[in-house]
């Protein structure tokens, strides 16, 4: 039997209109510890994510997480020194850590990236 791992634990998704929904008193509902909160106020889920979630569910109604990127996969960096630059996946490992070979100054330099930081090109 495979180990499962709450995704969220304490925390629910709530579909609301914080202007006219109670929605302080979700904070005092039981097993919850509180609201995402951004200036005050509850702070919507980026359009998509819950959806990404349904779509994840297996039979079982288990979340069913794969990674798209492979080895020998193209990816563009997001973020740091080097973002926008292009680069080939050498591994992917548990730690969420990418070994990339990334295609700079005329030659393939050895990185390591977040896999977070990376999208597939």
């Amino acid at each position: 039997m495979e180990a499962v791992d709450p995704i969220f634990p304490g925390y629910i998704f709530v579909h609301m209109d914080p202007e006219r929904a109670a929605w302080r008193c979700i904070n005092g509902t039981r097993g919850i510890r509180h609201l995402v909160m951004g200036a005050a106020r509850p702070l919507p889920v980026r359009t998509g994510v819950v959806e990404t979630l349904i779509a994840s569910l297996g039979v079982d109604g288990l979340v069913r997480f794969v990674d798209p990127l492979r080895p020998g996969d193209t990816v563009r960096l997001l973020a740091g020194p080097f973002a926008e630059a292009l680069g080939k996946v050498v591994s992917l490992d548990a730690r969420g850590r990418v070994t990339l070979l990334l295609a700079l100054f005329g030659t393939q330099i050895r990185a390591e990236a977040a896999r977070e930081s990376l999208v597939a090109a």
